[in-house]
C-alpha cells in the first residue's frame, strides 16, 4: 500500500480526500466532482494513484499519475 495514494471518499454526508492511515479530515466538499478535482491535483503532485469511491465504499475509478512500475518489456 502506497502512503501517497489519494482516496476520494464520502464522509459525514459530504466528500473528502484522504490518504491511507490519515485520521483527520482536512477539507470537505459538497459535491463529489469538486472533491475529485482536488484529489486529482493532489495525486498528480504526489505522482501517485487516485481512487474514487462510491457512497457505499466501492472503488469506481482508479487513475495512476506516477511512473509505470511494469518491469517486463513488450
Amino acid at each position: 500500500m502506497n502512503l501517497k495514494n489519494v482516496h476520494t471518499v464520502p464522509w459525514q454526508g459530504r466528500w473528502t480526500n484522504k490518504r491511507p492511515f490519515q485520521i483527520q479530515v482536512r477539507k470537505t466538499y459538497r459535491q463529489k466532482s469538486d472533491a475529485v478535482k482536488a484529489g486529482r491535483a493532489t495525486a498528480r503532485n504526489a505522482r501517485s494513484e487516485h481512487f474514487i469511491h462510491a457512497r457505499d465504499g466501492r472503488i469506481l475509478y482508479r487513475n495512476s499519475y506516477g511512473p509505470d512500475l511494469r518491469s517486463d518489456r513488450g
